[in-house]
């Protein structure tokens, strides 16, 4: 009961930053609907499966489908300082070598954002805005060298 019990505090201390970072989104990223219908059938599956008459099993439970609920309904985006995103917990834009813009479709007024940090180190962001304002978005944050535009 007592592991329970922790992990349980430790899970809303987890929630309460991703709560505090998701105010500071400037640039939100655009949901991703199978990203979330993915997330509710996991969920419904994970209870329909495990469920039990014991609390302390269902607490643990209830916890980790909390979990699953809010990485698939959690925002996305870009804050001043931050690239915030469900896992991430130094998205600082300073740590970033290069970062990569591409239209994703003319229409939609879309941006797909690289992200990265090291060689084999990447974050992908499918942000609302065209690119050109993206781009002066980021060169007002970040060094405007590392800032490119794929073509």
């Amino acid at each position: 009961m007592n592991e329970s019990i922790a992990i349980l505090v430790f899970i809303l201390l987890m929630f309460l930053r991703e709560l505090s970072d998701i105010r500071k989104i400037q640039i939100k990223a655009r949901k991703k609907p199978c990203q979330m219908l993915m997330s509710v059938f996991i969920a419904i599956g994970l209870v329909a499966l495990f469920w039990s008459n014991k609390s302390i099993l269902d607490l643990r439970l209830l916890t980790f489908v909390a979990l699953v609920l809010f990485y698939g309904f959690a925002p996305q985006g870009i804050g001043s300082k931050r690239v915030i995103k469900v896992g991430i917990l130094n998205g600082d834009l300073d740590k970033y070598q290069k970062i990569e813009l591409e239209s994703c479709d003319p229409s939609s007024h879309c941006t797909k954002v690289w992200f990265y940090k090291k060689k084999n180190s990447v974050t992908v962001l499918e942000v609302k805005g065209n690119v050109r304002l993206v781009q002066k978005y980021l060169c007002q944050h970040v060094n405007s060298k590392i800032v490119q535009i794929k073509s």
